[in-house]
């Protein structure tokens, strides 16, 4: 029996760990407090997620465009302290989105919708803002 529990348990301490995953709105930010201070920050693709160190136990990660990354925190003893992958996705309320062929324009709408944001090289074809209304027969 002790042989069984000593092979489970050298299972369980070799087994790889697997990072959790985080949401991060598009064009939104989040602050994460560190256990400890930090001494090097490692993000897998720059182009999706952006980090800020405030100081050496607090980091501000922005979503700049839609995808995943991976973002590693190692503290001054060479210790993962931080270790997620980061999923930057559209926002779950108060933005449109409106597709005609290639090109994409995006609405904040609260409660009336202006541009957001244009892609490089997009059209502006349309009015800049917007107004939904609804109507009862």
């Amino acid at each position: 029996m002790r042989m069984m529990l000593a092979a489970f348990a050298a299972l369980v301490v070799a087994a790889p760990a697997t990072a959790e995953t985080m949401r991060i709105e598009l064009d939104h930010s989040t602050r994460v407090r560190l256990p400890s201070p930090a001494r090097d920050v490692l993000l897998a693709n720059p182009d999706v997620a952006d980090v800020t160190m405030l100081d050496t136990r607090n980091l501000v990660i922005l979503g700049k465009s839609y995808g995943m990354t991976h973002l590693l925190v190692v503290d001054t003893n060479g210790r993962t302290i931080f270790d997620r992958n980061l999923v930057v996705a559209a926002p779950v309320k108060g933005q449109v989105s409106l597709y005609r062929g290639a090109e994409q324009r995006t609405y904040a709408c609260a409660p009336d919708c202006e541009v957001a944001s244009r892609k490089e090289g997009a059209s502006i074809s349309a009015a800049p803002s917007m107004t939904t209304t609804t109507t009862t027969p």
